[in-house]
């Protein structure tokens, strides 16, 4: 008997290096600078903030989230990155003996916390277009899923959130808003009508504010309380920076949405050109999207494409043959069509 025997068996997501000289395009970042009032903010920070304990209480961010979100303060807590805020909604929300629920298809961070937790699942069916079966989503002790899907890039409309919400009142139906802003509508609104509903959402990709991975949780004041109570068990928080440039962010409303619009606009230009090379989409509502070639594999594409400096997500599973790929500017986009043009 010795002690490694008591260590959990946990299999490593595969990673790998991305050389500085290689375009990204499998992350699905915002290709956009964050706006002017972070730059103003990062630029004048007190860095001697840096030697005191960040401010677990945040009430100025709480605030100003309500705010735009239209709820009260008491509806939302904020954390650092997707991962710590779904560990504590999933820890908050997910208590009964029965499976939580998730797509067939969905993102690393969802499936890993879940087995993380050890926290029984079981699948949301897809239909051939990889949208999920919402009517199927039942008998379950939670529901958990991307909205828009990732990496699918498929949402449901509110129609569909609220079939799920009506379908099951008496567990918690965890919606994570990542990528909304890029063609699909967020469901805050729904949550005066239905309690049991959760939302989580990110600064990362809208806001274009990755590398400081700030998330928030919006839910009733019930679900809400029982999350920041156990943020603070945990004495966790985001950094006093992380808080500054995220303030200063919700200042930025207009630059935000109209680098919105041009990633929206230079989405619809990709997709029309790469049908021309004879890919298939997948209709997206997100600032990524899924393609699949009809003649050559996705690894032969993505490895051609890898020596001329471009990087892609070669999908697996379910998804075998589509290769992900993020909307960058249109001037990269420009070129790394030419690139894949080549490549296929």
């Amino acid at each position: 008997m010795s002690y490694t025997d008591n260590l959990r068996v946990i299999e490593k997501t595969p990673t790998d290096y991305t050389p500085e000289n290689v375009i990204n395009l499998s992350t699905f970042d915002n290709p956009y600078e964050p706006g002017v009032k972070v730059r103003e903010a990062l630029r004048s920070y007190n860095s001697t903030q840096l030697s005191k304990s960040p401010d677990s209480q945040l009430k100025a961010l709480k605030q100003a989230l309500a705010k735009k979100e239209n709820m009260n303060p008491n509806q939302v807590e904020v954390v650092n990155g997707l991962d710590h805020m779904l560990e504590l909604v999933a820890l908050a929300c997910f208590n009964n003996s029965k499976s939580v629920m998730l797509p067939k298809v969905t993102c690393g961070v969802h499936s890993g916390v879940v087995e993380a937790l050890k926290l029984k699942t079981k699948q949301i069916p897809l239909t051939n277009d990889f949208k999920l079966k919402v009517n199927d989503i039942k008998d379950n002790g939670g529901v958990l899923i991307k909205n828009p899907n990732a990496p699918t890039s498929i949402a449901l409309d509110q129609i569909e959130i609220e079939t799920i919400l009506k379908n099951n009142p008496d567990v918690v139906v965890v919606v994570d808003e990542m990528y909304v802003g890029f063609g699909c509508e967020s469901v805050v609104g729904l949550i005066s009508t239905y309690p049991n509903l959760v939302v989580v959402k990110s600064m990362k990709a809208y806001r274009a504010l990755s590398g400081i991975d700030v998330c928030y949780v919006i839910g009733s004041k019930e679900v809400v309380s029982v999350i920041s109570n156990l943020k603070s068990l945990m004495h966790t928080s985001i950094t006093s920076l992380s808080n500054t440039l995220a303030l200063a962010s919700l200042e930025d409303e207009e630059y935000v949405l109209k680098n919105a619009r041009m990633v929206l606009k230079t989405k619809d230009y990709v997709i029309e050109e790469v049908k021309k090379m004879g890919f298939e989409v997948i209709p997206s509502d997100a600032n990524f999207i899924c393609i699949k070639h009809k003649k050559t594999p996705a690894q032969k594409i993505s490895d051609k494409l890898l020596k001329r400096n471009y990087k892609v997500k070669v999908l697996t599973g379910d998804l075998e043959g589509y290769i992900a790929l993020t909307i960058s500017t249109q001037d990269v986009m420009n070129a790394f069509l030419k690139e894949l043009k080549h490549a296929a």
